[in-house]
């Protein structure tokens, strides 16, 4: 069985020492090394690791997140962040960001998300509040969108952004045809034919 290869980054040293010790103790980790934010790009193409688990306060370092992937293009990227719900959905999955797990999480259970999204290939990411669903899709909070369902929401919003029903399922750990279901009960609820019609009620409230 090959061994996950992990690097750890965090400005704090303390912190990425403490997960350091933990993902030591599970075999299935092989932790390459801890390293600060200015040297992550380095020590990337340096190690090759299969997982970053990054410790982040904002999403200011897009610039290196984007960098980072164009040049490893393809490890996957986990953050730990201060409050998840905080980060736009559509700014992670732009980025390639696998994951974003809430730094109050115990470092077993931060071990058991990151070995989910390397061994069953979810992604662990915020799901969208309303009013922050209202945000991303620029809708007037007025509106009654009541008949829609939380999940329904969710993928309004993903199709109004143009996502194909494999990118929903992706990004929602969903099986296509689930999305396909929703999206017919969604048609439905909004008085619609097809996805077209339904991106036009989205920019009709805009």
């Amino acid at each position: 069985m090959n061994r996950i290869k992990l690097l750890l980054c965090s400005d704090s040293p303390v912190y990425t020492q403490s997960l350091s010790i933990a993902f030591a103790e599970r075999y299935v980790f092989n932790v390459v090394d801890n390293v600060s934010s200015t040297h992550l790009i380095n020590a990337a193409l340096r190690y090759q690791p299969d997982v970053v688990l990054w410790r982040i306060d904002d999403l200011n370092e897009g610039g290196s997140i984007a960098e980072l992937k164009s040049k490893c293009p393809l490890l996957m990227l986990v953050l730990i962040v201060e409050d998840p719900n905080k980060f736009n959905l559509f700014q992670l999955l732009s980025l390639g960001i696998r994951g974003c797990l809430p730094m109050r999480l115990l470092p077993a259970q931060i071990i058991s998300s990151v070995e989910l999204i390397v061994n069953a290939g979810i992604l662990c990411l915020p799901r969208l509040g309303n009013e922050q669903l209202n945000t991303v899709m620029g809708l007037n909070p007025a509106l009654d969108f009541n008949s829609l369902t939380m999940r329904e929401r969710e993928i309004l919003s993903l199709l109004g952004n143009n996502c194909t029903n494999q990118e929903m399922a992706a990004a929602l750990d969903l099986s296509e045809s689930t999305i396909k279901s929703h999206l017919s009960n969604i048609f439905r609820k909004l008085k619609v034919r097809n996805r077209t019609e339904a991106r036009r009620v989205i920019s009709d409230h805009k």
